[in-house]
């Protein structure tokens, strides 16, 4: 490593290693008897030392010395040749019996660990891309499976001259459509930055608006819908729209994990909670007593095209939710346990 010497009192270059010749084309002789910061700002691209930051460098080394060093620092560095180096560097104080004789600049050279954090992040970005078509490819191949068997449905309809049968495969090539259009839906917000727009709503109003637009549906499939919200809740300033759409997110699961429920004699409920935290927070809850999830489903929930569902969740759904709610400034807890239920918490 390259390594500079200096002197405490005049901030003057005493010595230098071979290191510094080879790495910045500099000798020896160029160096000795230069003020040091003189030199740095020389070399360094992205760095300049006025005369008062030299002068407060230097009443801290006759301060701090006993303590040893000053932490690493990066900045890039002019070769002679006119090349850059990235580098960091780190400062060690040099004493003799109690006294401050000099100070030792180190200099590391980064060119090979950031050749690697580059090769690293496009690996990464690269597994990232695989990940996400794998995933795509596998719910879209799911959707035109169900798109397949729509039409084949009407298609014997048309040839028996069977509404039922129209009806039934209108039906699924229905379903598969909102499928699709969910599916984009989830990936656009998933890869935008949404800033939150926060008004003052009243949460509890919100939950209610859920409630509503889920009732009927939930009733179809026998589940029943409790709610407990906290009238002290009141009125607070958070963006509605986020809100809604992560505790539509969670209901909308619950209702599934209800439905793949084996236990005929089980009374399906979901429940709705609201709680006032503190002055400045509130808490939603959305608990079913549906399949349940077990530690593995529960440790990846949140995980990019992970699906408890099989084939008829795309992955993305809990994935979009987590991210709305950390651009929220919020944070969302999950418990569960398989075959009892599930219980997600909104802070």
């Amino acid at each position: 490593n390259p390594i500079f010497i200096v002197d405490t009192v005049t901030l003057e270059i005493i010595d230098t290693n071979k290191s510094v010749e080879d790495d910045y084309g500099f000798s020896r002789q160029e160096l000795v008897g230069r003020p040091f910061f003189e030199v740095i700002n020389t070399l360094a691209i992205d760095l300049y030392y006025t005369p008062e930051m030299v002068a407060v460098f230097k009443q801290q080394t006759k301060k701090d010395f006993l303590a040893g060093s000053i932490p690493w620092k990066e900045l890039t560095f002019k070769k002679k040749n006119g090349g850059h180096v990235p580098v960091r560097y780190s400062t060690s104080f040099l004493h003799k019996k109690g006294n401050l004789v000099g100070c030792a600049f180190f200099f590391h050279n980064l060119t090979e660990i950031k050749k690697l954090e580059k090769e690293l992040v496009q690996s990464e970005r690269l597994a990232a891309i695989g990940q996400t078509i794998s995933g795509l490819a596998h719910h879209i191949k799911n959707i035109l499976i169900g798109l397949k068997g729509g039409s084949y449905v009407m298609d014997i309809g048309l040839k028996n001259e069977n509404p039922d049968k129209l009806k039934d495969g209108w039906q699924t090539i229905k379903n598969n459509i909102d499928k699709t259009s969910d599916l984009v839906q989830d990936l656009l917000t998933y890869s935008k930055e949404r800033k939150p727009e926060f008004i003052t709503c009243n949460p509890n109003e919100i939950v209610e608006d859920v409630v509503n637009l889920i009732k009927d549906h939930a009733k179809k499939q026998n589940i029943k819908i409790i709610k407990q919200l906290d009238p002290k809740v009141g009125e607070g300033t958070m963006d509605p729209k986020t809100v809604h759409r992560t505790i539509l997110n969670l209901v909308s699961n619950s209702i599934d994990a209800c439905l793949d429920v084996e236990d005929m004699d089980r009374d399906l409920t979901i429940h709705f909670v609201t709680r006032l935290k503190s002055s400045n927070r509130v808490s939603f809850e959305v608990r079913d007593n549906g399949i349940g999830m077990s530690k593995k489903e529960r440790e990846n929930v949140f995980a990019p095209f992970y699906s408890t569902k099989g084939g008829k969740g795309t992955g993305i759904g809990l994935m979009v939710t987590a991210k709305l709610i950390e651009e929220h400034k919020g944070s969302i807890h999950v418990e569960s346990e398989k075959g009892e239920g599930t219980r997600f918490i909104i802070t």
